[in-house]
């Protein structure tokens, strides 16, 4: 557990800062792609009406940075 901790803190450290920063550029390109490539809208209303009126929820497991909300926004 410890290792994964240090991992973790070593990989989220000022030190890895412009590498991540240039992953995020990337996927956020990624991101606009997936975004297009389905009518998410349309997508989220057919499954809205698969349920009837019982509330739609949705679990964004990725658990990063909210980039693909944040798509899904614009």
């Amino acid at each position: 557990m410890s290792d994964t901790f240090e991992r973790s803190c070593q990989h989220w450290s000022e030190a890895s800062r412009d590498g991540m920063e240039d992953f995020y550029a990337l996927a956020t390109v990624d991101y606009r792609y997936l975004v297009e490539a389905l009518d998410w809208r349309g997508w989220l209303e057919q499954q809205q009406k698969a349920i009837g009126n019982r509330r739609l929820r949705i679990l964004d497991v990725a658990c990063g940075s909210g980039k693909f909300p944040t798509a899904l926004n614009t």
